[in-house]
C-alpha cells in the first residue's frame, strides 16, 4: 500500500476527526490511472512541493496520468509534458514540452477575449 500525505485548505468533514489517528494520511488501493490535482501545491511551503512533485513524478514513471490545474506558470512549465490552455471555458490551444513559454501560454489564455 501507498501512503498519500492530504493537504486540507478547508475544515476537515466530521468522519476525518473520527480517523484522526490517521494523522493527514489516506491509504489509497489501488491508485486511480488517472489523477486530477487542482493547485495542488498552493499555500504549502517549498519542501512540502518538492514532497508533492516528487510523487507526481514517481506515478508518472508508474504509468499513472496526471492532470494538473496550476495558476502557477512556472509550475506548469517545469513539471508538465504537455499543456492545454483553457479560456472563456474552452480550450484554447495544446503545448508540447518543446513548444512552452510563458509569451505562448499568456497568449493562448487570452486568445478567447
Amino acid at each position: 500500500m501507498r501512503q498519500v500525505a492530504v493537504f486540507m485548505n478547508q475544515a476537515a468533514p466530521s468522519w476525518v476527526e473520527f480517523w484522526g489517528h490517521f494523522k493527514g494520511k489516506l491509504e489509497l488501493t489501488p491508485l486511480p490511472d488517472i489523477l486530477i490535482l487542482d493547485e495542488p501545491t498552493r499555500g504549502i511551503d517549498v519542501g512540502a512541493k518538492y514532497e508533492v512533485y516528487s510523487l507526481m513524478y514517481e506515478l508518472a514513471k508508474e504509468g499513472k496520468a496526471i492532470i494538473m490545474i496550476s495558476s502557477e506558470m512556472p509550475e506548469l512549465i517545469g513539471i508538465s509534458d504537455r499543456i492545454m490552455v483553457m479560456s472563456n471555458g474552452s480550450l484554447a490551444g495544446v503545448l508540447e514540452k518543446q513548444e512552452f513559454n510563458q509569451e505562448k501560454i499568456m497568449d493562448l489564455a487570452t486568445s478567447c477575449f
